[in-house]
């Protein structure tokens, strides 16, 4: 298991009703499934699926990973500043 850290952003246009800009992570086996999860999770939520997914090239600490209690496919908000 991997975990993916991605920055998902509103797709571009004036709906006032779209999120700022934010991270998530997700624990997956391969790309193709985080963002498969990443997708699913907008879906289930009435989001839409027209946010822009750009995966980061980072790093979560094991301590953080084990403390956060991540599931394979789980997508979860991501503060880099919470990783040590």
């Amino acid at each position: 298991m991997v975990p993916f850290i991605a920055t998902v952003s509103p797709p571009d246009g004036p709906d006032i009703r779209a999120p700022e800009a934010y991270r998530v992570i997700v624990l997956a086996q391969h790309r193709t499934g985080a963002e498969g999860a990443i997708r699913a999770y907008f879906d289930a939520n009435h989001a839409g699926s027209e946010h822009t997914v750009r995966f980061e090239t980072a790093w979560a600490s094991p301590d953080f990973l084990k403390s956060a209690g991540l599931r394979l496919g789980e997508v979860r908000r991501f503060d880099p500043r919470s990783v040590r």
